[in-house]
């Protein structure tokens, strides 16, 4: 297994690696043929990857969910394309240094000659050129009968680069930062930006609908807001608790002055109120996010994750609740569907399919509850309570939920028994990429080491491309633009 990546105590983006990413995207600009151009017209969007502690496979059924972004992620750093460039200003071309490909196309190509004709690796199958492709797509679709006519010429950084197709919702990562980038550059367009303000009133929400448009209806992946929304919305120190059935938020703050480390007595400490927001503070959390990789990629759409989604069928949903779509929907909740499987099993036969449904609404309504308590021992600083959560969320998308596979079971279960770890479940569909657990700060490293040996021995195959990633609690996605750098810098003289 390769070494440990460490990310406590670091900035993200630090500033070598926004001033890189800003040269980058002015010499691609320039090479382009964008001519005119300064640092100061280069843009940076910024989407963090994220976690999920608990809320395991129930946003796409409308249920709770508590989301974390991390201090590391996507980097769009791009030139709106002005009209006196050799290029037509309505083209998109994006480089990477962590995907495969340039991505080169039209914006102002109707939606049918969207699928690239080019030979690019990027718009290969899985390739990464499906998400700025599709940014255009949805947003094209949502500014409609005012055309998306202003491009981008931009580089695009994976910090760190092992981390993309790992369960930290990368794919979400790269969708939200396009979507930021070309709605940025189409409010310079006086029609565009009017459209884009009818969207909605909360231009973070709506966002969070565009970039989850990218992944259902060009992508091909049948997930719910939790990605985007915990990109978006998370602050530093805080999870962020989601509800996707209404898409209200709420950030929940943690009792960092009463926790304690593993083997010490817990009390019940009053909840950490908002007055005390951790915006400037790195590192005041006494735990941090380990993610121990399997080596296993793939992209979701190329797991099992539709198939699971799609054992949530409407018509046994319905004869829970016929007005209910989702489970989330469903009127009584829990007792309903207590009711509805004692009906069901005072049948003689009981289908295969009604037996899956039964184990993947079983999770839900576990998970429902484990996110409600969860979210409560965040409050009172109690993650003990908080890892226990995550440890019986873990078992339960093994055993009901029926995600994961040998490698990755056998690295939570390792996560979950490591030194100073609270507790670990898969991060992501768990069928490929990390495991993502809580660990204690003083311990972390040893923890890291501890994982990584072991699952060595185990999987020797896979260790070469493994590895562990310790991070920390992030701010959601947000923009930086060339006179907030300038201004920093003078700050610091």
């Amino acid at each position: 297994m390769s070494a440990t990546t460490s990310l406590l105590d670091r900035p993200w983006p630090t500033p070598d690696e926004l001033a890189d990413a800003r040269a980058s995207a002015l010499e691609l600009a320039r090479e382009a043929g964008v001519t005119g151009v300064a640092a100061s017209d280069v843009v940076v969007t910024l989407a963090p990857y994220r976690v999920c502690p608990l809320g395991a496979h129930v946003d796409h059924q409308g249920g709770r969910v508590l989301g974390m972004a991390l201090n590391c992620g996507i980097t769009l750093a791009f030139v709106p394309v002005p009209d006196s460039a050799r290029l037509p200003a309505s083209t998109v071309l994006l480089r990477s240094d962590a995907f495969a490909g340039e991505v080169r196309f039209d914006l102002l190509d109707d939606d049918e000659s969207m699928p690239p004709s080019s030979s690019s690796a990027a718009d290969a199958p899985g390739g990464w050129g499906a998400y700025p492709r599709g940014a255009a797509a949805v947003l094209r679709a949502a500014l409609r009968p005012n055309p998306l006519r202003r491009g981008i010429v931009g580089v695009v950084r994976a910090t760190p680069p092992n981390l993309a197709r790992s369960g930290v919702s990368s794919s979400a990562a790269l969708s939200v930062a396009c979507v930021r980038a070309l709605s940025l550059a189409a409010a310079a367009d006086e029609n565009a930006s009017d459209a884009l303000s009818r969207l909605g009133d909360d231009p973070l929400w709506r966002t969070i609908r565009l970039a989850r448009a990218v992944e259902t209806e060009r992508v091909g992946v049948k997930c719910g807001v939790l990605d985007q929304a915990s990109s978006i919305l998370s602050r530093r120190g805080a999870v962020t608790l989601v509800d996707c059935a209404t898409e209200a938020h709420e950030t929940v703050r943690f009792a960092r002055d009463r926790a304690e480390p593993l083997g010490a007595d817990s009390e019940s400490p009053e909840a950490f109120g908002d007055a005390a927001d951790d915006d400037d503070g790195r590192g005041a959390l006494p735990f941090v996010v380990l993610l121990a990789h399997s080596g296993l990629r793939a992209a979701l759409s190329e797991t099992k994750y539709n198939a699971r989604v799609d054992e949530y069928p409407a018509a046994a949903i319905a004869a829970i609740d016929p007005r209910a779509r989702r489970l989330g929907d469903v009127r009584g909740g829990r007792a309903a569907f207590e009711t509805f499987r004692r009906s069901l099993r005072r049948e003689q036969e009981t289908s295969e399919a009604d037996a899956a449904f039964l184990r993947r609404a079983t999770h839900y309504f576990d998970e429902v509850d484990r996110v409600a308590a969860g979210t409560a021992a965040w409050r009172r600083g109690d993650v003990r309570a908080f890892g226990a959560a995550m440890n019986a969320s873990g078992v339960s998308s093994i055993e009901l939920y029926e995600c994961g596979c040998e490698p990755m079971n056998a690295l939570r279960a390792t996560a979950e028994r490591a030194p100073g770890v609270y507790g670990a479940r898969f991060s992501g569909a768990g069928f490929r990429g990390c495991v993502v657990a809580l660990a204690e700060r003083a311990r972390a490293a040893e923890a890291a080491e501890w994982i990584a040996e072991r699952y060595a021995r185990a999987f020797p195959d896979l260790a070469k491309d493994a590895g562990v990633v310790l991070a920390e609690s992030s701010h959601g996605a947000r923009t930086i633009l060339a006179a907030e750098v300038a201004n920093d810098a003078r700050r610091g003289e």
